[in-house]
């Protein structure tokens, strides 16, 4: 397995190009954003990356991203048979939080078996 994860200035960058890229990644972060060309995005999926796992981070009162769009998006990826956690921020916008910084850490953590302290 390749050791890069798929981190993008934006989420749909990452979620979308992630699955089409076609050697193995080690993970998937998307922060406050959403699954673009949901329909396309199936018809191009990398056998390569069918089995990377993803993590998404959103908060609740985004007001730049709606979090109804990840929350579908989250949907829509666990529908295909991608291995997706959302992971949900109660009272956060569209910034970021400790508890995200410390989720993103361990996720990181768990796909290159690194012990995820900061």
């Amino acid at each position: 397995m390749n050791r890069t994860l798929s981190v993008f200035p934006g989420a749909a960058v990452s979620l979308y190009s992630a699955y089409q890229y076609p050697h193995a990644l080690a993970g998937v972060i998307a922060l406050s954003g959403y699954l673009p060309m949901q329909r396309r995005w199936k018809e191009n999926l990398s056998e390569a990356n069918k089995t990377t796992k993803a993590f998404m981070g959103h908060g609740d009162c985004d007001e730049v991203v709606s979090y109804r769009w990840g929350k579908a998006s989250h949907d829509i990826l666990a529908a295909n048979g991608i291995d997706v956690k959302l992971h949900t921020y109660s009272g956060m916008g569209h910034s970021a939080c400790q508890e995200e910084i410390d989720d993103i850490a361990a996720f990181i953590a768990s796909r290159f078996e690194l012990s995820p302290k900061l």
